[in-house]
């Protein structure tokens, strides 16, 4: 709740003590719930084999309740070379020799855009007005609030899904490490208005349309040593990045010019 006067005088600093003159209030309400069920499980065995499992089971008041929940699974492997008999008894280069890998699900409610503001608005799934809206009419003498019809309710938008790959490679010998990574976007929500004619008579709610990938690799190169009383540490490192999007939700092209100059899907940004 917010409310506004101006005062002629400082005495009292109650409300109410205020002139009716530009005198205003305003209010807001808003409700939304999350809840999440986390679990994880290690194993190492002999410093050599390591594993890992994890999940998120994620509900979300934005989507229906038959697409509500998302199951989302991550796990990862490692190899340490170093450890390993046939390496750790015949030479001494390695301190440490690790190959590992992940690959996981991840799911998200939010989607921030560039500017960082929320992508996904919530309860699309029910049916009504949104008040006040629209033109707002005169009766007599007052002003009225006017409403108007959410659209379409949509019952099937759910989770946006980031399905990732990292492939990496350590060694001590000179502080190095390769990753390569590959990352898949499903569900990016979008409008279909842009796809079907104008003479639809109705306003769209967002759907799971778009997708996406990123893919690219990482090199960080080092190399730290003792001489006396000194210690010394160089680094640096390299990164490259693709993304391509897998599918835009937009107008079929009207000719091949178009296809050519105004048709991103399936195009690597």
């Amino acid at each position: 709740l917010q409310a506004y006067r101006q005062f002629a005088i400082d005495a009292l600093d109650q409300i109410n003590s205020g002139s009716d003159k530009n005198k205003n209030n305003a209010g807001v309400a808003s409700e939304l719930a999350n809840a999440s069920f986390v679990g994880r499980i290690n194993y190492d065995y002999a410093s050599k084999y390591l594993f890992e499992f994890s999940f998120r089971e994620d509900g979300s008041a934005k989507f229906y309740k038959n697409n509500r929940w998302g199951f989302f699974p991550s796990v990862s492997v490692g190899w340490r070379l170093s450890e390993e008999s046939f390496i750790k008894n015949n030479t001494q280069i390695f301190d440490n020799l690790k190959i590992r890998a992940s690959y996981g699900v991840m799911g998200d409610d939010q989607f921030l855009d560039s500017s960082g503001n929320p992508q996904v608005l919530p309860f699309q799934y029910l049916t009504g007005y949104n008040y006040p809206g629209g033109t707002n009419y005169i009766f007599g003498s007052d002003v009225v609030n006017s409403l108007i019809t959410k659209g379409l309710a949509n019952t099937e938008y759910s989770w946006l899904t980031s399905k990732i790959l990292n492939v990496g490679f350590d060694a001590s010998l000179w502080n190095r490490k390769l990753e390569v990574f590959y990352r898949k976007r499903d569900g990016l929500f979008a409008y279909r208005s842009g796809s079907l004619p104008n003479t639809f008579g109705a306003s769209f709610p967002q759907e799971n349309l778009n997708s996406d990938d990123f893919r690219g690799f990482e090199l960080v190169l080092g190399h730290t040593n003792t001489v006396g009383d000194w210690t010394y540490s160089v680094k640096g490192n390299m990164s490259f990045t693709r993304a391509k999007n897998r599918h835009i939700e937009q107008a079929d092209p009207i000719n091949s010019y178009k296809n050519w100059t105004s048709n991103f899907s399936d195009r690597w940004n």
